[in-house]
């Protein structure tokens, strides 16, 4: 697993937390804004969705986690509108997601206005944050 910093957000110190999760598929990352430690989950979930179920079976307080995204491997109506099921893996990704107060970044009542930016969409689709996008994407 890689996560990939841009060197303009160096002044913010990111560290990589293996004291609090150490697993292939999962990156902690810390950062500093503000006086606070904030924290990003960056998650590579397989098709077996080990990397969600050992945080579901692990549950980790981590106040003030601002970010959790990555490639969750989860296909589902909720945010691709023309694949017909649900997935039974999106409950574990909304509840994690909800027990660190995150929120989808881009609702799925509101994918149709980032058509014109497909990979910002691909990207924003599955990330969940502590404050949703409110970007309206087309305008």
């Amino acid at each position: 697993m890689a996560t990939y910093i841009n060197k303009k957000l160096l002044k913010m110190r990111f560290t990589l937390r293996l004291d609090i999760i150490n697993h292939q598929d999962i990156n902690v990352l810390a950062f500093y804004s503000s006086q606070h430690i904030n924290y990003v989950i960056n998650i590579y979930s397989d098709d077996n969705q080990s990397a969600l179920h050992f945080l579901n079976q692990n549950i980790i307080d981590l106040n003030n986690t601002v970010v959790i995204t990555g490639d969750f491997n989860i296909r589902d109506n909720n945010w691709d509108p023309n694949y017909p099921h649900h997935s039974v893996h999106t409950k574990n990704l909304i509840t994690l997601a909800e027990c660190h107060k995150l929120h989808l970044a881009i609702s799925p009542s509101n994918l149709h206005r980032f058509s014109r930016f497909q990979w910002l969409r691909k990207a924003l689709e599955k990330t969940f944050l502590s404050v949703p996008v409110t970007s309206r994407g087309d305008q």
